[in-house]
């Protein structure tokens, strides 16, 4: 009875010690890597760069923990000049987060795209936490950006658009600026909330259709020109100045405004 008490524990701490595994990363990847779910949660300890001809592809499911360094402006980053492939599944997202300070900006700087050297950056179904700037492109941004059923929290700056953007079943809690960008902007069951600004943009077309805006300081700032379709925002409070704010001059058009439903920044429900 006393050996199989004995051959329990160890059961119970083999068990225990498995649960805490995880594979620590950092540095420069110079071949094709896979990040497996099977070794996952990852633990970045150190900026990891791939370098230009090599491709990182992270499976769906996989969570990748970024350590705080504790120096202010020398925060880790995953950097490509290769290509990164990042598409989770829907129920199996590929997450990035701090490793202990899951509610704060800056704690690590983002992803940084050298699309100069080559470098591009393919993601979708992702959680990501706690960036400075979820991705940063140091030459162009690429022309279409689609997103399902993201997740963004906590994050500096979560997207800076250059011509369109496509978002759908997507979260964007506690940042603080959201979108920000030009051109083309379509948003579907997608909620904004206790963010600093959600949308800031010069928009020469922007669809807001089922979506939540709720606490954001700013809830839809937009150049004035901007065409605007809000078919289905039930509103709280119908006013032009609860929801938007001007960039650069005036709001839009009460015509532009027409048969539409605002919500205020503070509540709000779907239609």
């Amino acid at each position: 009875m006393k050996m199989k008490n004995i051959l329990l524990l160890l059961a119970l701490l083999v068990n225990a010690f498995a649960g805490l595994a995880q594979t620590v990363v950092n540095g420069g990847i110079y071949a094709n890597t896979t990040w497996t779910l099977a070794n996952s949660p990852y633990l970045m300890t150190g900026s990891i760069v791939v370098f230009p001809g090599v491709t990182l592809t992270i499976e769906p499911g996989v969570e990748i923990r970024v350590k705080e360094n504790g120096l202010s402006g020398a925060q880790y980053y995953l950097e490509t000049r290769g290509t990164i492939n990042m598409i989770g599944q829907p129920g199996a997202p590929i997450i990035f987060r701090a490793d202990t300070a899951i509610t704060t900006p800056y704690a690590w700087v983002g992803i940084i795209v050298k699309n100069s050297q080559g470098g591009t950056l393919n993601y979708d179904y992702v959680s990501i936490s706690n960036a400075g700037t979820v991705a940063t492109y140091d030459s162009f941004i690429p022309p279409l950006i689609t997103l399902h059923q993201c997740e963004f929290k906590y994050n500096g700056y979560v997207l800076n658009v250059g011509t369109e953007l496509r978002a759908d079943s997507c979260t964007f809690i506690g940042n603080n600026t959201v979108v920000t960008g030009w051109s083309i902007f379509r948003f579907t069951n997608c909620v904004f909330q206790d963010n600093g600004a959600a949308l800031f943009l010069y928009a020469s077309e922007l669809l807001v259709n089922k979506c939540t805006f709720a606490n954001n300081a700013i809830g839809i700032g937009l150049s004035s020109g901007s065409v605007i379709t809000l078919p289905t925002i039930l509103t709280t409070a119908p006013t032009l100045t609860s929801l938007f704010r001007p960039i650069v001059s005036a709001p839009p058009t009460r015509q532009c405004l027409k048969k539409k439903f605002w919500t205020d920044t503070t509540t709000s429900q779907k239609a």
